[in-house]
């Protein structure tokens, strides 16, 4: 499971609900097949999915998001669906079911890129377009002769890291929480992303570095950044050599000779 995922499709959902003509009708991960959309609906209707990614991990740090996400925008008119005057006005001929399409197209393109537009903002925080995105359109006369008509925007994105258990959680992570907290359909699930974005807590600042990177204890020691335990015996000295012409002063420099190495006193 990635939190940033779903992080990014409750953003994308909020920056675009009563910003298109779809209005409020903005959901998340509804799949379904084309002809099994919603035909009741009153108006077309915004689907928001993450699909496949396709990630690089470097070493064993598993909470990286490095790679490419699918996240798709799905848009589905149909045929019983009625206009609203002063909103949605385009008669639902085929033209005119594709034309709102297109005009829902670019509504999205424009709400996400709104700088005034706080989910947006967040939305862009999480994610950055990146690659080739994809417009695939779809069509069907399903059941009792009711046409649909859909398309569905496929944008490649890069993802911010998922939050590391028991490190306190950035700013962006805290501004996210504190924003959906305030929204009625996505409170009642904060409580459980929080914890699992703050894990059991507790760690110390090395234990966070080798929980933020993967690394194992001896990795970790040879890297210096865990300390030695209060029992762990120090390196055993195999030899010490003695170098009077090193000083100038009389003095002897001493070297000595630690699991196979050679270092100056």
């Amino acid at each position: 499971m990635s939190l940033v995922r779903i992080a990014l499709r409750f953003a994308t959902m909020k920056a675009l609900k009563g910003r298109t003509i779809a209005e409020d009708r903005v959901r998340d991960s509804e799949i379904g097949p084309l002809d099994e959309i919603d035909t009741d609906a009153p108006a077309p209707i915004i689907i928001i999915f993450t699909d496949e990614a396709t990630l690089e991990v470097p070493r064993r740090d598993l909470l990286s998001q490095r790679g490419s996400h699918a996240l798709v925008i799905e848009t589905a008119i149909t045929s019983r669906m009625k206009n609203k005057p002063g909103a949605w006005e385009i008669p639902l001929t085929d033209a005119g079911m594709e034309l709102s399409l297109e005009v829902i197209d670019r509504e999205i393109n424009v709400a996400l890129m709104d700088p005034t537009n706080e989910w947006a903002e967040i939305w862009r925080r999480f994610a950055t377009p990146a690659g080739k995105s994809e417009r695939r359109r779809g069509a069907s006369a399903g059941r009792d002769g009711v046409r649909t008509a859909g398309s569905q925007l496929v944008l490649p994105v890069e993802l911010v890291k998922d939050p590391v258990p028991g490190e306190p959680l950035s700013e962006l992570w805290e501004t996210f929480f504190t924003m959906a907290e305030a929204e009625a359909d996505l409170a009642p699930v904060v409580p459980l992303l929080r914890s699992l974005a703050a894990g059991a807590g507790g760690l110390s600042s090395f234990e966070g570095v080798r929980a933020a990177y993967g690394l194992t204890r001896l990795e970790a020691k040879a890297m210096q950044i865990e300390p030695a335990a209060a029992n762990e015996a120090a390196p055993a000295i195999s030899s010490v050599v003695l170098d009077e012409a090193a000083n100038g002063d009389g003095q002897a420099a001493v070297a000595a000779d630690v699991e196979g190495d050679e270092v100056p006193a």
